[in-house]
């Protein structure tokens, strides 16, 4: 754990943060893997650093453009508490270059919903059930475990025809 006037290196030091202390704006400066982008702000997005997942935001003079998964990158910005686990606020991002995606973990049905998870990096089985087009966005419907979960999609030409194609298939979902 890390003090309110240290720099948090690992997303497993910000995960440890307090509420009260992610909200007081501690600097943060870690390397890590994008592993998703935000649909509707691609400059949103999720790192992983081996170990843990994070949610970071930047501003749009802050990214050095557009960023995919697998890109390596170094994010200095200050910690934000939302939703379970504090995330990254402002954040200003280094490309370092291309790595390998982290092994995901891979949760039973009875974790599914599990706090721990919130901005992990996992992958499970599902199968596609629906979807829906809406503004800059894909939203599968799926069964994971048999239970019923949203995935979010970035918009692209051929999203459509591909949620077609998945229709009460079976997929892998990370």
């Amino acid at each position: 754990m890390v003090s309110a006037r240290e720099t948090v290196t690992t997303l497993e030091d910000l995960r440890s943060l307090a509420a009260e202390e992610a909200a007081a704006g501690v600097p943060v400066r870690v390397e890590g893997t994008v592993v998703g982008l935000e649909p509707s702000a691609p400059f949103h997005f999720f790192l992983h650093d081996g170990s843990n997942g994070c949610f970071i935001k930047t501003q749009p003079a802050g990214r050095p453009g557009a960023l995919t998964p697998g890109d390596r990158v170094l994010v200095e910005g200050v910690a934000d508490a939302l939703a379970y686990y504090p995330s990254v606020k402002d954040g200003r991002v280094t490309l370092l270059g291309k790595g390998p995606l982290p092994v995901p973990v891979t949760p039973a049905a009875g974790q599914m919903f599990s706090p721990q998870l919130d901005s992990q990096w996992v992958e499970v089985p599902a199968v596609v059930t629906g979807y829906e087009l809406r503004d800059d966005r894909l939203t599968l419907a799926v069964e994971v475990h048999g239970l019923p979960v949203k995935a979010e999609l970035p918009m692209t030409a051929a999203a459509e025809a591909q949620a077609v194609k998945l229709m009460h298939r079976p997929v892998r979902l990370r």
